[in-house]
């Protein structure tokens, strides 16, 4: 059996000083297309393990069989993303190289760097669907705000209260469906990033979605789940990773796994893991058909036995943690190191930690507080944002496209920001997680220290500037007083965003290990 990594090294070598345009595969042939400049057939042809070579105008079809190509694919591919070097071009010690160190220094390579570049890259293509999903928040946020009594109940019969439910119950199916989708593609665009096989990919995204979740709910009656006893669904092992928490009953059933975006992630990395390891052992003859086989299987068991369960008691844990910082006298520091934790909670989906405190604050005080102060998040990165347009040249890419990032930013949906201006590039990102910090101890020091609350009469709030509508305060039962401290919140939030990137930019800017990428 042929050696795909000897392959792969071959073939670069013979490559890597040409422009390649293109690299693709089918079942049996690697396909590269050059410019300009091509490579000698013949030589090409003389590598252990190519069986043919096929020159179709600039594009080369390298014929190499079925289970070898997509291996010698993903290491090409790898090798050109991350810049690789042969071991053929490494310069070995000798007795005259006065500093080897200095060469070896050369070659290396930020890995910390490289992998955050590769993440951006997986949610890049997503952007724009993002910010349609912004357009429908604000339209369903719309109507929730202007219909008198939406959240409350005894309206039922109310003509105008069932019309504006339906109607905001369309425009959140949509945002559903779009939140599985998302899923999906996560996993997909993941795998590819990552050379993983990204059909592989998506399946693990979808069993992620609301949809596998109806499936998961499905296997669980009689307190029984896959036939074992459930005596808790929210602390046993098998089930804990798929305890929804149900705001009307207030208790836990069986739904989508928690972890969302996490979870996808660690899913994934397992897949390609799982994915590489059967490919060595089966034959590339009967691979085609028996490793996607074995993956999936392999893959189903071991979301149900440690994916599932890891994500969910991670969202437990932050429950835990969120619910008990947030309370007393320490309520500015826990509001802040909450506030500040946000951005990194939604970057890997694991926002729904919150639920059950959202819940619980209801319950016990009438307002949910913690609600509003999440959105001091996506006011930093606007601030952020600003500050990096105003570091760009005039003119760039970068100008034209972030505005409508930003404007999604203002109606409450932070993804365009956080994956498409803020994470790529690390230092707005950092600052902006700082920057909500400092809003999120302005708010809890005025609920601790001035007595003046600021929250939402609701589970679920409204995000960005929508939140002024809607948030309302305890205090001397004027909901003002708290639409005040959630304006100076945000104000404080865009302020410090700005003020904290232009610092970190005029430090960073000439750092090579970060790409600002402001053209």
């Amino acid at each position: 059996m042929a050696d795909s990594n000897q392959i792969a090294q071959d073939l670069f070598s013979k490559i890597e000083n040409y422009k390649v345009e293109k690299i693709s595969h089918c079942l049996t042939r690697l396909r590269i297309t050059f410019l300009n400049e091509q490579p000698d057939a013949n030589d090409i042809k003389t590598i252990k393990g190519v069986i043919g070579v096929i020159q179709n105008g600039e594009e080369f079809q390298i014929i190499l069989g079925v289970g070898i190509v997509d291996q010698v694919y993903a290491q090409i591919k790898n090798m050109f993303d991350n810049k690789q070097v042969t071991p053929t071009t490494i310069v070995e010690p000798t007795n005259n190289s006065q500093n080897f160190d200095d060469i070896k220094k050369k070659y290396r390579k930020n890995y910390f760097s490289q992998a955050l570049s590769k993440f951006s890259k997986i949610f890049a293509p997503l952007i724009p669907c993002f910010i349609a999903a912004g357009i429908i928040t604000a339209i369903a946020t719309i109507i929730q705000i202007s219909v008198p009594h939406f959240n409350d109940t005894g309206y039922e019969n109310s003509k105008q209260w069932i019309v504006a439910h339906q109607w905001y119950n369309f425009f959140s199916l949509a945002l559903l469906a779009w939140v599985g989708v998302f899923l999906v593609m996560v996993g997909w665009r993941f795998n590819e990033i990552f050379n993983g096989k990204p059909w592989c990919g998506a399946i693990m995204g979808a069993m992620f979605t609301s949809v596998a979740g109806g499936v998961y709910a499905s296997l669980y009656s009689n307190n029984m789940f896959l036939g074992i006893p459930v005596n808790s669904v929210h602390w046993n092992w098998l089930t804990s990773g798929l305890a929804n928490f149900d705001v009307d009953t207030k208790s836990y059933n069986v739904g989508a796994p928690l972890g969302s975006m996490f979870g996808v992630i660690l899913a994934c990395v397992a897949s390609i893991y799982i994915e590489r390891l059967w490919s060595k052992l089966i034959h590339h003859s009967v691979a085609f058909v028996i490793v996607p086989i074995l993956t999936i299987l392999c893959l189903l068991i071991l979301n149900f036995i440690i994916i599932f369960p890891i994500s969910g008691y991670i969202v437990y844990g932050l429950s835990w943690l969120f619910q008990h910082i947030t309370v007393g006298q320490i309520a500015p520091f826990g509001d802040a190191v909450l506030a500040g934790l946000y951005l990194i909670l939604l970057t890997f989906g694991l926002s729904s930690s919150l639920i059950p405190i959202y819940t619980l604050l209801l319950s016990n005080g009438g307002l949910n507080t913690i609600y509003p102060l999440l959105g001091m998040a996506g006011f930093a990165q606007i601030g952020a944002a600003v500050a990096l347009v105003l570091s760009s040249p005039k003119g760039s890419n970068f100008r034209k496209n972030i505005g409508g990032s930003i404007i999604s930013g203002f109606l409450g949906i932070d993804e365009p920001l956080c994956y498409g201006c803020s994470l790529p590039r690390l230092v707005p990102y950092i600052t902006s997680c700082i920057a909500a910090a400092c809003a999120g101890f302005f708010i809890g020091g005025m609920q601790a220290w001035a007595g003046i609350d600021m929250g939402v009469n609701m589970v679920y709030g409204v995000d960005g500037i929508w939140g002024i509508f809607t948030t309302t305060s305890k205090f001397h039962n004027n909901p003002l007083f708290g639409k005040m401290v959630y304006c100076i919140g945000i104000t404080i939030a865009m302020v410090c965003g700005f003020i904290f990137c232009r610092i970190g930019f005029r430090i960073f800017k000439n750092n090579k290990k970060i790409n600002w990428n402001l053209n």
